[in-house]
C-alpha cells in the first residue's frame, strides 16, 4: 500500500494525490533500520534470521530499481562484530550493491564534511569501484564508535567501499549536522543523518542550543529536508529514573525545518505517519521498526517491514513492502488464577503445554515459506512462541529450561517460551486512563524493560551515595556501560585518566593567575610529596618479604645521576673480555650473610626465583647502589640475572631509584669470572665510575 503526501506532511485523512509525476525526477529510496546483523549467532535455529532477511531488503531494493539504500542505525547486533558477521554482511553488500547500474543522482554538497573516513567522497564516485545501487547508512547504539580511534564495524564498511557511512559526530559539545545534497532532475534533497549518542547528552544539547542543523545557501526553500535519527523516541526505564536524567529526545524537540524524520532505534513497525505541529513548523516522523524480531515483547508481534519511499521536489510517497522472511512469533499473557486449575505442577504444566501445542498447529496451517527461503534458512518455519505466566494465587512455578526440552524442534526458542509476570496489582480508574493515552509504541515496554540495565544499576549505585567530586557522573556511566556492554575493557580507566588530566590542566591554569603564585616552588612541593609517596610504598612492601613484587620505579622520578660503586666480593667484567659467549656459567658466589662486616640488610623488593630444579648456576653480577646525601641514608643490592638462570639469594629492591643507564644496562648478558678477574674485583678499593661501567658492560 502506498500514498502520496504533499507539502510538508500528510493530511490527517490520508488523502492520496495521484498526479504523474516524471520518473526523472524522483528519487526512490529504500529504508530499514534496526537490521542486527548477527543477532543469535550462536543459536541453533536462529543464526541465519537476520541475513536471511537483509538479503531479502536488498533484494527489494534491486527489483524496484532505487536510486540508494538508507539505513538508520543498528546494522550490526554486536558492537564487534564477529569475523563471520563481518564476511557474511559484506558479501551480501558486494553481492547486491555493486554493478553496471547508472546512477542517476549527484551530490553537491562539500563530500569532505559530509562522509568522514578517509576518502572523504561516496563510494560510488571512486573510479576503482564500480557502484550500482550506493548504501548510505548512520550508526545506531548497538555499533556506535568506540575506543581510542573513535571507530566502529561501520568504518570498517566504509573503507572498504561497501557502504557511504554519514552522521558520525566528532565534537559533542557543538553539534552541527551538515547535510548531503543530492540533486535529481529537478528534485533536490538534502539529507540529514545523526547517528545514536547517549540520549542524556543529546537531550541537555538540545535543550541547551547546541545542537545545529546547516542548510544551503541558494534555494534554502526548495530542497525537501530528509533527517534520519537513532534514539530512544520516549522516556523509558525502572519508576521514572531515566526521565528524570532525560533519557530520551522527544518528538518536539525536532523543532526546525523538516519534512520527513525517519526515526530508527524503535522496533515496533508503525505505518502510519505521526504530524508533529509546531507553530509554523510541520513535518512528520516515519517509524520503519526492526527487520528481525530481537526481543520477545509485544512491540515485536507486529508484522515486519521495509518502506519504499519517493520524493520529488517538494512532496513525498511511501510503500511499505512486508518482510516475508520474518520467524512467525505468537505472543500470549497467561493468569493462571483465571483458569480452573489444580495448584500442582502437574495440571499448570499441562494446561501450558497445551497452549504451545495450539500455536505450533495454527503457525502450520497460516504460515508458508518458498523452497528459495527455505534453502536459505531451513528451520525459519520454526515459530517464536513466548507465554508470559501470572503464578498468582498460589500457583506453582515451571522450569522454563525442563519445560522448553519438549519443544526443542518444534520451536525456535525452547528455553524462553515462558516468562514469569510479576504480580499484578489493582490499578486506580486514572492510572488506568493514563496508560490507555500513552502512545502505542510506549504501551508495551515494562516487560521489555522488567530488567534493570547497567544504566539504572550505575545510577541508583552513586544515586545512594554523595555524589562524585572529580568524576563526571554521565561520563562513568556510559564507561561502565561499554565497559558491560562492548568489552571495552580500557573504557573506565581511560575516562577517569582523561577526567584528571583535564581536571590537572584547569587547575594549573587557574593557579597562574593567583598573584602569589610560584611555578618552581609548586613544582618542587610536587616531587617531595611524590618521593614521599614512594618511600611510605617501600616501607609498607618491606614490612613483608612474603608480598608478591611490585613494579620498579618510573623512570621519569629517577634522580639524574646517583653514583654507582660495586659491591664488595662482586664479579665485574675486564677490559680485555673480549671472548665470544660462553656455553657454561660459572657457579654463583654464595651471598655473604648479614652480621659484623658484612652488607647491611637489603630494602625489600621483588625476588628473582629460579625457573626449577636441577638448572644450571647462573653468573651474577650484584651492584650497589648509594643514595643521594638528601635522600634517607640506607644501602640495598639487586641482582642481574643472565639467561640461564640457577638458584640464587632473592634480590631486593633499593629505595632509592637506579638510574636509566643502569636500567638499560640490566637487559644486557654478562660473561662468567674469572678466579683471577674476582680477586682483582676483590682487592680493588677505588669505585669505578658509571660511565666505566657502562663502557665495560657494553664492550
Amino acid at each position: 500500500f502506498s500514498s502520496w503526501a504533499l507539502g510538508h506532511a500528510m493530511s490527517s485523512s490520508g488523502s492520496a494525490n495521484e498526479e504523474i509525476r516524471e520518473p526523472r525526477d524522483t528519487f526512490k529510496i529504500l529504508v530499514a533500520t534496526d537490521n542486527h546483523l548477527g543477532a543469535f549467532e550462536k543459536y541453533r535455529h536462529r543464526c541465519d534470521d537476520s541475513f536471511t532477511t537483509f538479503e531479502e531488503i536488498l533484494q527489494k531494493a534491486v527489483q524496484h530499481q532505487v536510486d540508494f539504500v538508507l539505513l538508520s542505525g543498528d546494522l550490526f547486533h554486536e558492537n564487534k562484530p564477529s569475523h563471520a558477521t563481518l564476511y557474511r554482511t559484506m558479501e551480501l553488500f558486494r553481492r547486491y550493491s555493486m554493478g553496471d547500474k547508472d546512477i542517476e543522482f549527484t551530490i553537491v554538497s562539500d563530500q569532505a564534511t559530509n562522509f568522514r573516513g578517509s576518502f572523504k567522497r561516496a563510494n560510488y564516485e571512486d573510479p576503482n569501484l564500480n557502484v550500482a545501487i550506493p548504501v548510505f547508512a548512520i550508526h545506531g547504539n548497538h555499533d556506535d564508535p568506540t575506543g581510542a580511534m573513535n571507530l566502529s564495524a561501520m568504518d570498517l564498511l566504509s573503507v572498504s567501499g561497501l557502504v557511504n557511512y554519514f552522521g558520525k559526530t566528532q565534537n559533542y559539545d557543538n553539534i552541527e549536522v551538515s547535510p548531503i545534497l543530492l540533486e535529481k532532475g529537478s528534485t533536490k534533497l538534502a539529507l540529514y543523518g545523526l547517528g545514536y549518542m547517549p540520549d542524556e547528552r543529546l537531550n541537555r544539547s538540545f535543550n541547551t542550543k547546541k545542537v545545529h542543523f546547516l542548510r544551503p545557501n541558494e534555494d534554502t526553500e526548495q530542497w525537501f529536508n530528509l533527517f534520519c535519527i537513532h534514539q530512544n523516541r520516549h522516556y523509558r526505564g525502572l519508576q521514572g529514573v531515566d526521565r528524570m536524567r532525560g533519557n530520551a529526545v522527544t518528538d518536539e524537540m525536532l523543532k526546525g525545518f523538516f519534512d520527513l524524520v525517519i526515526w530508527g532505534h524503535e522496533h515496533e513497525c508503525i505505518t502510519e505517519p505521526v504530524v508533529v505541529s509546531e507553530g509554523k513548523n510541520k513535518f512528520d516522523i516515519i517509524q520503519p521498526g526492526s527487520s528481525i524480531v530481537t526481543s520477545l515483547s509485544p512491540d515485536e508481534v507486529k508484522p515486519k517491514h521495509c518502506m519504499l519511499l519517493e520524493v520529488n521536489a517538494g512532496n513525498y510517497r511511501t510503500t511499505w513492502l512486508p518482510l516475508e522472511t520474518m520467524r512467525p512469533y505468537y505472543i500470549e499473557d497467561v493468569v493462571l488464577a483465571e483458569e480452573e486449575l489444580e495448584k500442582t505442577s502437574v495440571d499448570v504444566k499441562a494446561f501450558l503445554e497445551e497452549k504451545v501445542e495450539y500455536y505450533i498447529a495454527k503457525n502450520q496451517e497460516t504460515r508458508t515459506f518458498t523452497s528459495e527461503v527455505l534453502k536459505r534458512n531451513p528451520t525459519i518455519h520454526l515459530p517464536l512462541i513466548r507465554l508470559r505466566v501470572d503464578y498468582s494465587g498460589g500457583y506453582p512455578s515451571i522450569n522454563p529450561q525442563q519445560f522448553g526440552a519438549a519443544f526443542t524442534d518444534k520451536v525456535a526458542n525452547a528455553n524462553e517460551i515462558l516468562h514469569a509476570l510479576k504480580t499484578r496489582t489493582t490499578r486506580s480508574s486514572d492510572a488506568a486512563a493514563s496508560a490507555d493515552r500513552m502512545a502505542p509504541y510506549q504501551r508495551s515496554r515494562v516487560e521489555a524493560e522488567a530488567a534493570s540495565t547497567i544504566d539504572d544499576l550505575t545510577c541508583h549505585f552513586l544515586s545512594q551515595r554523595n555524589g562524585l567530586a572529580l568524576l563526571d557522573e554521565e561520563s562513568l556511566m556510559q564507561a561502565v556501560k561499554h565497559y558491560v556492554d562492548k568489552a571495552e575493557t580500557a573504557a573506565i580507566a581511560d575516562t577517569v585518566r582523561g577526567t584528571v588530566k583535564e581536571t590537572q590542566k584547569e587547575v594549573w591554569a587557574t593557579a597562574k593567575t593567583l598573584p602569589d603564585f610560584d611555578a618552581v616552588k609548586v613544582t618542587e612541593k610536587v616531587r617531595d610529596l611524590k618521593r614521599i609517596k614512594r618511600q611510605q610504598k617501600s616501607e609498607l612492601k618491606g614490612e613483608s618479604e612474603s608480598m608478591p613484587p611490585a613494579p620498579g620505579p618510573v623512570l621519569e622520578d629517577l634522580p639524574d645521576d646517583p653514583p654507582l660503586v660495586p659491591r664488595s666480593g662482586s664479579p665485574m667484567e675486564d677490559d680485555d673480555a673480549d671472548a665470544g659467549p660462553t656455553t657454561a656459567a660459572a657457579p654463583a658466589r654464595p651471598a655473604p650473610k648479614r652480621g659484623r662486616g658484612r652488607t647491611p640488610k637489603p630494602a625489600a623488593g621483588p625476588a628473582r626465583s629460579s625457573r626449577g630444579r636441577g638448572s644450571q648456576p647462573q653468573a651474577q653480577l650484584q651492584l650497589s647502589v648509594k643514595t643521594e646525601p638528601s635522600s634517607p641514608a640506607h644501602q640495598a643490592t639487586e641482582v642481574i640475572d643472565s639467561e640461564d638462570e640457577g638458584p640464587a639469594r632473592p634480590a631486593k629492591r633499593p629505595k632509592a631509584a637506579a638510574p636509566k643507564a643502569q636500567a638499560r644496562a640490566g637487559t644486557l648478558s654478562f660473561q662468567p669470572l674469572s678466579q683471577s678477574q674476582r680477586g682483582q674485583s676483590q682487592s680493588s678499593n677505588q669505585s669505578p665510575s658509571l660511565s666505566s661501567l657502562f663502557h665495560k658492560w657494553k664492550k
